[in-house]
């Protein structure tokens, strides 16, 4: 058995920072350290590698899931499961991603942190760290990618962030028990990712002009929709009406996913979601938003046309 370790950043690496004492990413060298003196299984092999930047997770960018790819893109053949190492705060939305962007996986990638450091006393980092290479050492966890946090697997494209501080902070609130079935013989892992996404939230007191400014500015390639319940939106007038279907015309993919963490959206089954069924946009179903967004920046990517992504968002590829 032979596992890779990719240490990204993040809570479960970070240390105080001599200048002003905030916590700040350390050394893949304390995360070597601890798995060396507490991990090794008599029968695994663990390489441990860092990325080129270690950084905290709110930081996290495209270029750094094109480097975690490539990573394990390039070693794939190498390694009997991976073990990602990063910070909380976007877990959610990268181990999705990676999710979407992996056709044909056959074996175990498993995201995992900490909401206290390592080498914190009651570190919960311990523990995650711990468990999940015996559970990759055991061969114990679904061959998907998932996320391991507080002796719970989660499937990537489900999970959320639940918890700022408690050491449960994931669930999958609309998880489908779905056995996935390999759709390729061969492994292949999207790299290089195009597209400019951006989300909106409806709230009862914002003025929908800041909408028509977002439809204006032509800088995107997909929107997300947070609305109401099963569906709902405030009614649009002519010219927000007008302003989405020049650029829906123009290539813009607009998706619509409930803000409700369970249940799903059924456009037209209220007055008020007849403006999403009548400009045709995408049915976002039961989907998180970390799930939606990473859904639609791979179809995107793969340049699929309005009429394939309503086919791709309407169908469950990685179990969602």
């Amino acid at each position: 058995m032979k596992i890779m370790v990719i240490y990204t950043g993040g809570t479960i690496g970070m240390v105080n920072s001599i200048e002003d004492n905030t916590l700040v990413p350390g050394s893949v060298n304390n995360i070597k350290e601890f798995i060396h003196s507490e991990c090794l299984q008599d029968h695994t092999e663990i390489n441990v590698i860092a990325t080129k930047a270690i950084i905290d997770s709110s930081n996290y960018q495209l270029v750094y899931y094109q480097e975690l790819s490539s990573l394990i893109k390039k070693s794939y053949h190498i390694y009997d499961g991976f073990l990602v190492l990063m910070g909380t705060d976007t877990m959610a939305y990268v181990a999705s991603l990676l999710a979407y962007c992996i056709e044909g996986l056959n074996k175990p990638i498993v995201f995992t942190g900490g909401q206290l450091p390592l080498f914190v006393n009651a570190s919960d980092s311990r523990h995650n760290l711990k468990e999940a290479l015996i559970g990759l050492s055991n061969q114990q966890f679904p061959k998907e990618v998932g996320v391991y946090f507080y002796k719970k697997w989660h499937r990537a494209v489900n999970v959320v962030k639940l918890a700022t501080t408690d050491y449960d902070a994931y669930g999958t609130p609309n998880l489908k028990n779905t056995e996935l079935i390999l759709e390729k013989e061969e492994v292949e892992i999207t790299t290089d990712l195009q597209g400019n996404i951006s989300i909106f939230k409806f709230i009862p007191w914002q003025s929908l002009e800041v909408l028509k400014l977002i439809l204006d500015s032509n800088l995107l390639d997909g929107l997300i929709l947070e609305v109401y319940g099963a569906g709902n939106m405030p009614v649009f007038d002519a010219i927000l009406v007008q302003k989405f279907q020049q650029s829906i015309k123009k290539g813009l993919k607009v998706v619509v996913i409930s803000q409700c963490l369970k249940g799903e959206i059924h456009v037209g089954k209220y007055q008020t979601s007849l403006a999403a069924k009548q400009l045709n946009f995408i049915n976002g179903a039961n989907l998180s938003v970390e799930s939606a967004s990473a859904k639609l920046l791979f179809a995107i990517t793969k340049k699929m046309n309005i009429q394939q992504i309503h086919h791709f968002f309407n169908i469950s590829v990685r179990g969602e």
